[in-house]
């Protein structure tokens, strides 16, 4: 018993000493996929300047995000990312991924930019149901 014990203990602890995650903010990494820095925030595309000027379409699709990118160097076998999206939106048509997730990529010397994963939203659901998992 007391060597099972010790097993389980060493694993945990081999585990929380791995497994430890650290995390940065995004904002001291530079942002791809915007002209100008001269933003109200950090993920809007068009500058304040613009407001009057631009028809009330384009303006709201300016607050949209998607197309930027946070670029990093790291050595890490594992990357964790929390994150927030400012609207929740749900279509029908999509997947949460495609809406609110994030994907990954890794730029390596033979094959370029290549794909590594995506990152998930996660759904807080109020109580238990039935779920299909669909193939691809």
């Amino acid at each position: 018993m007391k060597q099972a014990f010790l097993f389980i203990f060493c694993c945990l602890q081999t585990l929380f000493i791995q497994g430890q995650q650290v995390f940065h903010d995004a904002s001291l990494f530079p942002l791809l996929g915007k002209a100008t820095e001269a933003t109200e925030a950090r993920y809007v595309r068009l500058p304040d300047s613009l407001k009057n000027v631009s028809r009330s379409p384009l303006w709201n699709l300016s607050r949209n995000s998607a197309g930027m990118a946070i670029r990093f160097r790291s050595n890490t076998t594992k990357v964790s990312v929390r994150w927030e999206s400012l609207q929740n939106n749900h279509m029908n048509h999509m997947t949460d991924v495609g809406v609110k997730g994030l994907d990954l990529y890794c730029l390596t010397e033979k094959d370029g930019w290549r794909f590594v994963n995506s990152a998930v939203p996660q759904v807080r659901l109020p109580k238990q149901r039935s779920f299909p998992i669909c193939k691809p």
